[in-house]
């Protein structure tokens, strides 16, 4: 059985603030208070990501690193990757997509794969709020949608569905707001046959 170590170091100091250990069954949390929490790849429901700046009183101190994992019973668990003053940014930076491209490899693949098969046996799911069948899409109630007729403009926080040709039928998802709007992404670019690979792997920032 694969399996990987991931280790979260203190911001300030020596030891480490948390420990991922991800294997083929699900994560393993340690916390620096030795508190245990497991997500198995069955029970996790879905994903947030964002980057976002710590403001202070005149100018921003930082950078948050932050990743929600939510369970089926709706238990939510978040990763805080916090860098002031520019300490630790960068390897912080790069442990949180690392992290995720860890979720994805080990459960993320996976659900892609299961929800192709469901679009292919003419099965509708809903996903961040989008119906998806297996001619189109459609959201809040509007008229749906072909896959002939839609554009997907992705950004570095969230992404944009369009209809062709007419701007007032859009829809803004966020990767760190909406649920499983990254996987959603994935998942329509695959069907749209656009070009593959998330928006979060990339080039760490300097």
């Amino acid at each position: 059985m694969s399996s990987e170590l991931i280790v979260i170091p203190r911001l300030l100091g020596k030891g480490a603030a948390k420990q991922l250990l991800f294997d083929e069954t699900g994560i393993t949390i340690t916390h620096e208070t030795h508190h245990i929490d497991y997500i198995s790849w069955h029970n996790f429901a879905a994903i947030r990501v964002k980057a976002v700046a710590l403001h202070g009183l005149y100018f921003n101190i930082g950078r948050c690193y932050v990743i929600d994992m939510q369970t089926d019973e709706g238990n939510v668990h978040t990763l805080n990757l916090k860098s002031v003053y520019g300490i630790k940014n960068k390897q912080y930076a790069q442990l949180w997509m690392h992290i995720y491209n860890l979720i994805y490899h080990y459960h993320f693949n996976l659900l892609l794969g299961y929800y192709t098969e469901l679009k292919a046996a003419g099965q509708v799911f809903i996903m961040s709020d989008i119906s998806v069948y297996a001619d189109g899409i459609s959201w809040d109630n509007h008229p749906k949608l072909k896959w002939s007729e839609i554009e997907i403009n992705p950004y570095i926080r969230y992404f944009v569905i369009r209809k062709k040709g007419d701007s007032s039928r859009r829809k803004f998802l966020y990767f760190g707001d909406d649920w499983n709007a990254c996987l959603l992404l994935d998942l329509l670019k695959q069907f749209l046959n656009a070009p593959n690979g998330n928006i979060f792997k990339r080039k760490t920032p300097e």
